[in-house]
């Protein structure tokens, strides 16, 4: 599988102005570059979004990257069991958020019934989509005058605000830079398909200087340093209105998390946040001692020098439970259990998976092994450590392979798996609303189940989309690899349902699979070559606000164009449509948006943010992605001349496109906005704050 280029460190936050009703802060990683810096922060439209990414390897930087308009808070009204408030009278409830990899990899479509609603309004993934996607920012929510309000009926029920600002388009620019070269050693990267993770305290409540210290975002970095930064709502001032939090981002804290292992280890994946921002989990991979999982509750100031820069420090390791609750910069350390052969294996691509509901922790590891974790963020009553009985379990049957993270399904009750050899697997629980299949071989539950999907040997870069609401789960493809196959030699989207008794398939090939595809096209195969990696797309809006049955809306992927034939199609935007009744793909639309000038530029993943009140109240639903090189978008010149900006000579851009009323006869769009981006990003995280 190729990988492409290293990607680098960086992030950036879209900013808008302060006067903002909502707030939209997206986090992503780029590619290197010598001057490599974290850019944020985008002026327009009269809001300030956030959007963190991270752009080449020593420097963070800011800039405003996309035009969104001003989210108004949504004024939502119901009545039954879940409150935001406790009761009916006026007391504001605060509702923190923590957005990360996997809020994009577990999504809900609206429930169609009561009865599925009910199942579904418990679970802190579901009530965490829900607030996301529409919870206020800057007014509280008309608790005050009805009888508590239920999940279901707030996302169906919603009632915008009847007075949105108005909408301006202001110029993209850069807003901070904060240089990282100083920290000496390795360059930092965050990862081709990895994430940051942010926490705002209160989305229940009007953004102020308060969220300058509370609100955070955390990043890895592929060396032994974790670092987090707060005065987040920063940078150049947007016309006559200054940025909330200053001029310049602060660094939080950092710290030197190679304690245990060798000096080798490094923080390679994305980090997972507890629901109150108190902890962070993370795991850090060493080729000499194998990995650890970190669960770290950090304190304030560690590890920034006196002139504020970044000088990483080591937490204090906690070993017994005494005094965990109210200790700050310690941390507890979990090695990884060793396989059967006595090897540590390292983890270079899985991130932890938390499950808020049951305070268990799932990870993968490059050996083929998904680890499972107990009482994990308890308070320390009892310590937390690697389950016993059939974990860690071996996901592969016959060979060694590194692993996506897992994705937990708590309807199903499985959890899925992508890995470096082009499979699909999954692990039966017998926990869940699904009849268990068979395990493979002679085993009890937990298991491997005894059917995959595979689509050759080619890997699959991103972790599963498991729609939990509509029972689905899809992965993405580069490279049908399976002989024989009537997709081999072409880019595909694979789903099947999450339901059946073996979610079991091959390549492109429907004939008895449950799965169906989105062809993309022909790969390129001049000069023996092969398929690049595609990342994971996004669903629309129209999708996350239709229900079982009456399935509505499409997915937006950065793959290829259709029409390149043995040379590949260059890279382009692609729309995936599904069927009305199943929730099951049904094709990638033949038109496409043409992103890249050949079939080897790399995207990152597509993230999705929507805003309602943009448009008049109508609403705005945008999708951002970017690309490493050869952008169509940022080139300032007419094809076929090609002429980018000296921050980003080979063409890398972050970029947004609007497919608000898209649909399939309308699709392609044009750009949104872009800005240069060097060497593209990595993941990119919206939450709409």
């Amino acid at each position: 599988m190729n990988s492409g280029p290293t990607r680098s460190f960086k992030m950036a936050a879209f900013g808008l102005s302060l006067s903002a009703l909502f707030l939209v802060a997206i986090m992503a990683a780029a590619q290197s570059r010598p001057d490599s810096d974290l850019r944020s922060s985008v002026a327009i439209n009269d809001a300030r979004a956030d959007v963190r990414t991270v752009a080449s390897a020593d420097n963070f930087a800011e800039h405003t990257v996309a035009a969104v308009a001003p989210v108004a808070a949504p004024r939502e009204v119901s009545s039954t069991s879940e409150k935001l408030s406790g009761t009916s009278t006026s007391a504001h409830h605060r509702v923190p958020m923590v957005t990360d990899w996997s809020t994009r990899h577990v999504v809900f479509a609206k429930p169609r019934t009561e009865a599925a609603a009910a199942r579904l309004e418990h679970n802190k993934r579901y009530q965490m989509q829900t607030y996301r996607r529409f919870a206020p920012a800057s007014r509280k929510l008309v608790d005050a005058k009805v009888d508590g309000s239920d999940l279901l009926d707030r996302f169906r029920n919603r009632v915008f605000d009847p007075h949105p600002r108005p909408t301006k388009a202001n110029p993209l620019h850069r807003d901070w830079s904060v240089n990282l070269n100083g920290t000496g050693g390795p360059t930092p990267t965050v990862g081709a398909s990895q994430f940051p993770a942010k926490f705002n305290f209160d989305i229940n409540e009007a953004i102020t200087t308060d969220n300058c210290t509370t609100d955070y975002v955390v990043f890895n970095t592929n060396t032994s340093m974790l670092i987090a930064f707060n005065n987040l709502y920063s940078g150049a001032d947007v016309g006559v209105t200054p940025a909330l939090c200053g001029a310049t981002p602060s660094v939080l804290w950092a710290y030197d998390t190679a304690t245990t292992l060798a000096a080798d280890g490094v923080t390679s994946t994305s980090v997972t946040l507890s629901e109150d921002g108190s902890t962070i989990i993370f795991v850090e991979s060493s080729h000499t001692n194998g990995s650890v999982l970190h669960i770290l509750k950090p304190h304030a100031g560690d590890g920034v020098a006196v002139d504020g820069t970044p000088a990483p420090i080591a937490p204090t390791i906690v070993t017994t439970t005494a005094g965990w609750g109210a200790c700050a910069g310690c941390m507890w350390n979990l090695n990884f259990t060793a396989d059967p052969t006595g090897t540590h294996p390292t983890d270079s691509n899985s991130a932890p998976f938390y499950d808020y509901d049951t305070d268990i922790l799932y990870v993968g590891d490059d050996n083929g092994y998904i680890h499972e974790f107990i009482n994990v963020l308890n308070g320390g009553a009892t310590p937390p450590t690697e389950a016993g009985g059939n974990w860690p379990i071996f996901m592969n049957a016959s060979a060694n392979t590194p692993l996506t993270g897992p994705i937990f399904d708590s309807a199903s009750g499985r959890i899925f798996v992508a890995d470096g050899f082009g499979n699909m697997d999954y692990i039966e629980t017998d926990d869940g609303t699904v009849t268990a299949g068979p395990c493979l071989g002679s085993h009890t539950y937990p298991c491997l189940a005894n059917g995959n999907y595979n689509s050759g040997t080619d890997g699959i870069p991103d972790p599963p989309v498991v729609d939990s609401s509509l029972g689905t789960v899809m992965v993405f493809v580069g490279d049908d690899q399976v002989p024989g196959d009537p997709l081999v030699g072409h880019a595909l989207a694979a789903q099947a349902p999450t339901t059946g008794t073996c979610v079991c398939g091959t390549g492109g090939n429907p004939t008895g699979s449950e799965f169906v595809f989105a062809d993309f096209g022909p790969v390129n195969t001049v000069d023996g070559g092969s398929g690049e990696p595609i990342h994971s797309g996004d669903f629309d809006n129209n999708y996350y606000n239709s229900s079982p049955g009456s399935v509505a809306g499409f997915m937006y992927v950065c793959a290829i164009a259709p029409d390149g034939g043995t040379g590949g199609g260059n890279t382009a935007l692609r729309q995936i449509t599904f069927n009305a009744t199943t929730g099951l793909i049904t094709e990638a639309t033949a038109t496409f948006l043409p992103v890249g000038r050949d079939p080897y530029d790399l995207c990152s993943p597509v993230t999705e943010v929507y805003n309602p009140t943009a448009n008049g109240g109508a609403g705005q639903d945008l999708m951002f992605f970017s690309i490493q090189a050869h952008s169509l978008a940022c080139n300032t010149a007419t094809p076929p001349t090609f002429t980018y900006a000296l921050s980003a000579p080979e063409g890398g851009c972050l970029m947004s496109v609007d497919v608000t009323s898209l649909t399939a006869l309308s699709f392609p769009p044009v750009f949104s906005a872009e800005i240069a981006e060097d060497g593209g990003t990595s993941g990119i995280i919206v939450d709409n704050v």
